[in-house]
């Protein structure tokens, strides 16, 4: 239950947060973008509070959920019930649309940038001395690898806690 909470409490930081970060243009705007700086010390504070009140295999486990993409199905679902609260209503639908970019640092999501690494270069903008740069994307991701990645992942926890 311990698990279920702290990847719940996660995704609705998530949430809030990226949320309120894309509608100020913290997000993805800057060398350092704040808001995973923020999002990473939320995620370390979680882990250490399931380490010390709890044990390793739930700190574990909590880690294994969100690096198999189930804290962005949670993300998701939220979308749903309160997506009108940023204009994302519809945010649910992204993963099933194949718009999936952000997931390179899940178990999958390595082994696609390990294998075939990033798209081409097909943007192009100015860095913050006016430069033109171009920027290479993260491959999509497609939904049935983010499921089939969560699955596995709450599988392991499930083996892992018993």
């Amino acid at each position: 239950m311990n698990i279920l909470i702290s990847i719940i409490i996660f995704s609705i930081f998530d949430f809030i947060g990226y949320n309120v970060s894309k509608k100020y243009k913290w997000v993805d705007e800057n060398f350092i973008n704040l808001y995973r700086v923020i999002q990473g010390i939320v995620q370390l504070i979680i882990t250490s509070y399931l380490l010390l009140h709890y044990d390793f295999v739930t700190a574990l486990s909590f880690n294994i959920l969100w690096w198999t993409f189930v804290a962005d199905w949670i993300y998701y679902l939220l979308c749903i019930p309160f997506g009108f609260i940023f204009n994302i209503s519809t945010g649910y639908k992204e993963p099933f649309q194949n718009k999936v970019r952000h997931a390179w640092w899940t178990f999958f999501g390595l082994i696609q940038l390990l294998l075939f690494g990033k798209e081409p270069a097909k943007i192009a903008k100015k860095d913050f001395i006016g430069n033109i740069i171009s920027i290479r994307s993260y491959r999509i991701l497609k939904w049935q690898y983010l499921l089939s990645q969560s699955i596995i992942g709450i599988i392991t926890v499930i083996l892992i806690n018993n």
